[in-house]
């Protein structure tokens, strides 16, 4: 009886050990899953799972990661907020995952291709592409410096909090949901852009009465968002931001933004923002195709190639003290102007019109303000081949 219950014992512990490499055989073609762990140090410990797996520590002593680092060529990357601390990474095909390694606290992930490393093609699947990928969840919001730089790829982050941010694919898309950061810079090659609540200021916002203000002046430093374009299309939403800087090659769709200073430089696209939330300057420069603008501001400048200008931003009902001009495309102004206001429209080759009557000088309307001291009491409108219209 001893014997042969010793004997099913060996025989369950073979089928056993058969069954898990089996499994880890499987884990290896389909990519290899790593769970980290922090201590309260806030330092990753990392371990691949097909041979072991670190036990979580207690969840208020997990503070922080130092950083996370991804150097990649080919892979989808999600860094979301979960209930655990993990990474997987999945590859398809003779592809192997790339190296992660930890040093100083930096989560690192693959290396450039510069040195000479890519990770290959991904195969095709008779179902349909498959897609190589880098998934890392955090289960808290803060994290140090974020650098993901792709050669190809699809990006998103969401709900996060860094101190610096770098996102970067030279050919896929990025969407940013419910971010906060000290500094950003998104580059973003031929694919689709989305940033939806995404918060990178520190100016506050709110003046004593509870309205939202900038007193005539906007941010000469602060926290900085740098974002640049090759040529797909850009969705931002709920942008708050002291220093925005945007390159543009494509459509831009804007709305609920609020920053101090508003920088756009374009070689072509549509430009529409709306719902500017008391932006203090904003400005347009370059490219061509039609630009609208809608909200509050406290100044705006167009200055774009060819294009029609609809402007509709400004403090309260009046418009703002405004600069637009077009070498090619129709001038619409929609809100009231200032008496104190220095009007100058010129159509070189149209007319001007104010409540749809064309002026006495017919292509131009001009008048002297009570103060001249400054830009903040100038309305120029100009346009080479088109109309002007003033309300």
């Amino acid at each position: 009886m001893a014997a042969d219950r010793q004997k099913r014992v060996r025989i369950a512990a073979v089928a056993i050990a058969a069954a898990g490499l089996v499994l880890m055989g499987a884990g290896y073609l389909s990519g290899s899953s790593l769970w980290v762990a922090a201590d309260q140090k806030g330092l990753f410990m990392v371990e691949d799972t097909p041979r072991s797996r670190v036990s979580y520590p207690e969840e208020g002593r997990i503070s922080r990661a130092v950083g996370i680092q991804l150097h990649l060529d080919d892979f989808d990357v999600q860094i979301v907020h979960g209930e655990k601390l993990s990474v997987e990474t999945v590859c398809y095909g003779s592809l192997r995952s790339p190296d992660v390694k930890v040093k100083d606290g930096i989560l690192s992930i693959g290396e450039t291709a510069s040195q000479g490393r890519g990770v290959g093609t991904t195969l095709l699947d008779p179902r349909g592409q498959k897609r190589n990928q880098v998934r890392i969840t955090l289960p808290y919001r803060r994290c140090g410096t974020v650098s993901c730089v792709l050669q190809k790829g699809d990006v998103l982050v969401d709900h996060l909090e860094a101190d610096d941010l770098e996102i970067d694919t030279r050919q896929g898309d990025i969407q940013l949901h419910d971010i906060s950061a000290q500094q950003a810079a998104i580059r973003l090659g031929r694919g689709n852009g989305s940033l939806l609540e995404v918060y990178v200021s520190e100016m506050d916002y709110q003046n004593e009465r509870g309205q939202s203000t900038y007193q005539n002046a906007t941010p000469q430093r602060g926290k900085t968002l740098n974002f640049a374009s090759a040529g797909g299309p850009v969705k931002l939403q709920k942008l708050q931001v002291d220093i925005a800087r945007l390159q543009l090659d494509g459509d831009l769709q804007a709305s609920d933004v609020k920053a101090g200073q508003l920088y756009i430089r374009r070689t072509s696209g549509q430009v529409e923002i709306s719902r500017l939330q008391d932006n203090g300057v904003i400005s347009v420069i370059g490219g061509t195709g039609d630009v609208s603008l809608q909200g509050g501001s406290q100044q705006a400048t167009v200055n774009i190639d060819s294009g029609d200008i609809l402007l509709d931003v400004g403090r309260g009902k009046y418009a703002c003290p405004t600069t637009a001009i077009t070498q090619k495309g129709s001038i619409t102004q929609q809100r009231q102007l200032a008496e104190t206001y220095a009007v100058d429209c010129l159509a070189e080759d149209g007319k001007v019109t104010r409540a749809g009557k064309t002026v006495e000088g017919k292509n131009s309307f001009t008048t002297a303000a009570h103060y001249t001291r400054d830009d903040r009491s100038k309305m120029l409108l100009k346009t080479q081949k088109g109309d002007i219209a003033l309300p």
